[in-house]
């Protein structure tokens, strides 16, 4: 069972569990509520945003104790959980996204996207004519070749994105036709 808890032992108690012996009926069936794997930055132990890249980050479990439970049965050897941010970045600008067509010798069009961000690019989506999943990708150069049918034209919708879910991603459409 988990040390602090009493409850059945988790993953997220592994190393902190005990062993011990019940009266027959009164054996914890519970799994174990207290131990929270968090993630938190590397560089001062605070809540990671979503916008923090997972190699400045860990994962760090803490016992968190139920509402209501006495301050002086608290393990004081067990920190409790970070309650602010970590400000390693502070990601608010929205990323920006410029396009160009270069027409190819083989009659293809290749569509470069320039995404910029003042901390960094996640990754740049390119959807093709409306297809239901897009190109993703996660390192540029940031491009996508049209092909088809001479005379052919085409809608190419591609979204840039940064590592703050809040800001809104960069957007542009445009057509292609290709030559």
């Amino acid at each position: 069972m988990c040390q602090a808890s009493g409850l059945l032992a988790t993953p997220n108690c592994a190393g902190q569990t005990i062993t011990d012996w019940f009266t027959a009926g009164t054996a914890p069936t519970r799994p174990d509520d207290w131990y929270h794997p968090i993630r938190v930055c590397t560089t001062d132990g605070l809540l990671a945003t979503p916008d923090i890249p997972a190699s400045l980050t860990t994962t760090k479990t803490f016992v968190v104790y139920p509402p209501g439970y006495p301050e002086d049965m608290k393990d004081k050897n067990n920190p409790q959980p970070p309650t602010q941010n970590c400000q390693l970045f502070t990601e608010t600008i929205p990323p920006t996204l410029t396009l160009a067509q270069t027409p190819q010798a083989d009659g293809s069009v290749l569509v470069t996207a320039t995404a910029t961000d003042d901390e960094a690019i996640k990754e740049v989506d390119f959807t093709l004519d409306g297809a239901s999943k897009p190109v993703r990708l996660t390192q540029g150069p940031f491009t996508f070749l049209i092909k088809g049918a001479s005379g052919s034209t085409h809608t190419l919708h591609v979204q840039a994105y940064d590592y703050n879910p809040a800001n809104a991603p960069a957007a542009q459409t445009i057509t292609v036709t290709l030559p």
